[in-house]
């Protein structure tokens, strides 16, 4: 688990990101950008990689693809990382990190 103080909210993802708030909660939404973790009052938590996610989204949006088009490449890529490295996993040579 990450530690709390490498999380933030959604008002520092935004921020970071430099992407309109409603166009981020969109994101989230359509579950583009998965939550992290919440914090004791129960806000939604998130990460550097949810910062590079959003940007990359925005990129690709700006480039004409669809948000549907879009959350189809990001599971494809992540699920063919996922086989990767549960493939190394199995012959013993993968290090998480």
């Amino acid at each position: 688990m990450k530690k709390r103080d490498e999380l933030f909210t959604i008002a520092e993802l935004v921020r970071k990101s430099n992407v309109k708030r409603g166009t981020v909660g969109n994101y989230i939404k359509l579950g583009l950008v998965p939550i992290v973790s919440t914090n004791k009052q129960g806000q939604c938590l998130y990460d550097k990689s949810s910062v590079q996610r959003v940007k990359l989204i925005k990129r690709l949006a700006m480039g004409g693809y669809k948000l549907s088009e879009i959350g189809e490449m990001l599971e494809k890529f992540l699920w063919k990382i996922w086989i990767k490295r549960k493939k190394l996993n199995l012959h013993g040579s993968f290090v998480n990190g």
